[in-house]
């Protein structure tokens, strides 16, 4: 008896639901980002957001921007999954002190499909993302693309039986 209360209290400690497993063998993106929002935060930037869809356009000044939420799309293209740890082919090319890292999806379900990177002296200065999600009611293509005085995000939609939608939010930041 005592050694299944032992073998119980055994199981239930050494679980934890909320532990996040994640490997670092593609350019960790999530980090990245989530030290560009303290970067941005700290440096008191403000967020200049700009929306076009079709013919419309909105721009407003944000001046207490939550960084973090304003870069989430961002940190969600991360890659560095245990069940993709196979799935992303590599790619480098390196000119002076500047480089760049593809990323390629090699499996057609994968949403990621692309993440390229550009750096000068180490220090990534551009990130590129393609994101594809289709089924059989909907398809959208997302293209991020950030740099660290801005970013862009350009979305295609298109949902079965309606017009095609497209929209770009762009995002300068500003003292």
């Amino acid at each position: 008896m005592k050694n299944i209360c032992f073998l119980l209290m055994l199981l239930l400690f050494s679980c934890n639901k909320n532990e996040k497993v994640k490997i670092n063998k593609y350019f960790d993106l999530e980090n990245y980002f989530k030290q560009e929002a303290q970067r941005l935060q700290r440096g008191g930037f403000k967020l200049e957001k700009k929306l076009v869809e079709g013919p419309y356009s909105e721009t407003v000044l944000i001046d207490s921007a939550d960084w973090k939420k304003m870069l989430s799309p961002f940190m969600s293209c991360d890659i560095n999954k245990p069940a993709w740890i196979n799935s992303y082919a590599s790619d480098s090319i390196v000119s002076g002190d500047s480089s760049r890292v593809i990323y390629t999806a090699k499996e057609k379900g994968l949403q990621i499909r692309r993440v390229e990177i550009f750096f000068i002296d180490k220090t990534p200065f551009e990130i590129k993302i393609e994101r594809t999600r289709e089924n059989f009611y909907y398809t959208s293509k997302e293209i991020y693309n950030y740099h660290p005085d801005a970013f862009v995000i350009n979305s295609k939609q298109k949902v079965r039986l309606m017009s095609e939608e497209r929209y770009q939010i762009t995002g300068r930041f500003v003292r």
